[in-house]
């Protein structure tokens, strides 16, 4: 038969100050202290139609009823106690089988005779055993504890009262594992959670979205922003100095589209701002005056100035080239060429 042995001093682990990890019960605790209470359990019988086996020792039997060979004793314990003392053998005793008046006044009455106890039975309550039962000649009634069954002490019975008495362990200061609410401040080294919540707002970024965020100290809202984010950190640093909506600062600066132009030999550029700059190579035959040269396109509003440059060396020296005086129209500018040969030249032109 073994006893329930403690392995952890729970009352011990009050006087820990907060936040001690040996303050926490554990499950591989209670683990232990179960397995020793089961095992004390497991050979020991139960309370309740108990069945022994071997020789039960009893120092103090109280039993409500008493039956020997099937037949119930109706005696009174005083009664039974007239027994103490006696030293007569079961034998012995067995004579007074069938006894139906006063033994003396039979014998006084008779002279000789004899008799004998035919058989003597023992009933046990649950969790106990006998064996042994019945006797009818010589033997031992042997009582024991029933598989399963045993009798705690005191203190034991105690102890195992108290830890059953917790249920779900709330009311010896545990949280349960099924929706804990917790006080204080909460020490949780590694936590798997499946919605979080910041402030009463759902967080819906991934964990590893949120890892982008590693010394960010945005707002719940702020962070949600970031959901379905596939920039890393290096690409969210660029915001880095950013003092202004940048979507409106983009909107404020020139696009491709807002030019328009024509990237030929003779060609034109339109700037956002209405300026139109133009250049082109022509030619224009010897001895010419105030030749016609057109634009690649037409001026929107005037052509402010024109610039030529000769390829040739006559024209290198400025002799008899020159652009006419009739100042240059939105389409058209002037040029006359003084010397017999054909000249080539290059022109830039700016309006608007």
């Amino acid at each position: 038969m073994t006893d329930y042995t403690k392995t952890t001093d729970f009352e011990a682990k009050d006087s820990l100050p907060s936040g001690d990890t040996n303050k926490v019960i554990r499950g591989s605790e209670f683990e232990v202290e179960f397995d020793n209470i089961a095992t004390a359990i497991a050979t020991k019988a139960n309370k309740a139609s108990p069945t022994f086996t071997g020789t039960a020792t009893i120092p103090t039997a109280s039993v409500t009823t008493l039956n020997l060979g099937g037949v119930a004793v109706t005696s009174t314990a005083a009664e039974l106690n007239l027994l103490d003392g006696v030293t007569a053998t079961t034998a012995e005793i067995n004579y007074l089988d069938g006894v139906t008046s006063n033994i003396q006044t039979q014998i006084d009455g008779l002279g000789t005779g004899d008799g004998s106890v035919t058989s003597v039975a023992m009933t046990v309550p649950t969790g106990l055993s006998v064996a042994g039962t019945p006797i009818t000649t010589s033997g031992t009634l042997a009582v024991t504890y029933a598989a399963g069954y045993a009798i705690p002490t005191t203190a034991k019975q105690t102890q195992w009262d108290t830890a059953y008495g917790w249920g779900d362990h709330a009311s010896g200061g545990y949280a349960p594992t099924a929706s804990p609410t917790f006080t204080g401040t909460a020490t949780i080294p590694t936590a798997s959670v499946t919605t979080l919540n910041l402030g009463g707002v759902a967080v819906t970024s991934t964990a590893a979205e949120l890892n982008i965020l590693d010394g960010v100290t945005a707002t719940a809202a702020e962070i949600n922003k970031l959901d379905g984010v596939t920039a890393t950190t290096a690409e969210l640093n660029y915001v880095d100095g950013v003092t202004s909506n940048i979507q409106t600062q983009l909107d404020t600066k020139l696009e491709e589209s807002d030019f328009t132009e024509s990237l030929t030999s003779n060609g034109w550029t339109k700037l956002p701002n209405g300026l139109i700059i133009q250049w082109g190579r022509t030619s224009i035959a010897g001895n010419t005056a105030n030749a016609s040269v057109s634009f690649p396109t037409t001026f929107d509003n005037a052509c402010l100035s024109v610039v030529i440059t000769g390829e040739d060396s006559d024209v290198s020296r400025g002799d008899n080239v020159s652009l006419g005086t009739t100042s240059p129209t939105t389409s058209t500018f002037r040029i006359t060429n003084g010397v017999n040969t054909t000249l080539f030249f290059r022109f830039i032109a700016v309006g608007y």
